[in-house]
C-alpha cells in the first residue's frame, strides 16, 4: 500500500485492506495505519517519519507482533522519491503475513529437490532450528523411516550436514517465503 507523508492510506490492495480490517498487528484509525499495540505503533510511526525524511535511501523492516498468537507480520517501509512539489513521494508499505503463504515454500522445496511431503517437513524443521535426534517425532514419519529420513533429504539436496541444508534452503527460497513455510504447525 502507499501512504501519504502523514500516514494516510492513499492506495491499498484487497489483501492489505482485509489485514487492516482484522486489526491484528496493524489497523486503520481515521484513515491512518496504526500499530495495535503501543510499542508497535511507536515503532511504525517512527519508521514512517524516517521514510518521509530519507525518501527511498533506506528501507525499514519491522516485525509487528500480533494479538492472535500467530507469527508476527513483517512490514517493509520505504520512501518513494521523485513525486510532488517537494520531490518526495508517498511512503511504500509492504506487509507480509508469513502465516498466509506457508504452503508455497513446501511446494517449491518439493519441486526443486523431488522431496516427499514428510521429507519436506523434515527439511523445513531442520531449517527452522533444533530437530529431535531422529527425524520423526511430530513430523509424522513412519517409524521404520525415521533414521533414514535425514539421509534421504541430504542425498536429494546434495548436502551432507544440517548447516549445508539450512544454507541451501535459505539460499533457494526468498527469505519471507522460507520464514513462513510451516504455517499452523
Amino acid at each position: 500500500m502507499s501512504l501519504d507523508l502523514s500516514g494516510v492510506v492513499v492506495r491499498s490492495n484487497p489483501a492489505a485492506r482485509a489485514l487492516l480490517a482484522r486489526g491484528d498487528g496493524l489497523r486503520l484509525d481515521e484513515g491512518r495505519v496504526r500499530g495495535v499495540r503501543a510499542g508497535a505503533d511507536e515503532t511504525f510511526q517512527r519508521a514512517l517519519a524516517d521514510a518521509s525524511r530519507d525518501e527511498a535511501s533506506t528501507a525499514r523492516v519491522l516485525v509487528v507482533a500480533r494479538a492472535n498468537g500467530r507469527r508476527p507480520l513483517l512490514v517493509f517501509v520505504s520512501g518513494v522519491p521523485g513525486f510532488g512539489a517537494s520531490g518526495r513521494g508517498p511512503i511504500a508499505v509492504l506487509i507480509r503475513d508469513v502465516d498466509a503463504q506457508g504452503p508455497r515454500a513446501e511446494e517449491v522445496l518439493k519441486r526443486l529437490f523431488d522431496l516427499t511431503t514428510a521429507e519436506t517437513r523434515l527439511t523445513l524443521a531442520i531449517a527452522e532450528g533444533p530437530v529431535p535426534h531422529r527425524g520423526g517425532g511430530s513430523l509424522r514419519l513412519r517409524a521404520r523411516n525415521d533414521a533414514d529420513a535425514p539421509r534421504r533429504v541430504f542425498d536429494k539436496t546434495s548436502t551432507t550436514r544440517q548447516a549445508e541444508l539450512v544454507r541451501l534452503v535459505l539460499g533457494e527460497l526468498p527469505p519471507a517465503l522460507a520464514v513462513g513455510a510451516r504455517r499452523g504447525r
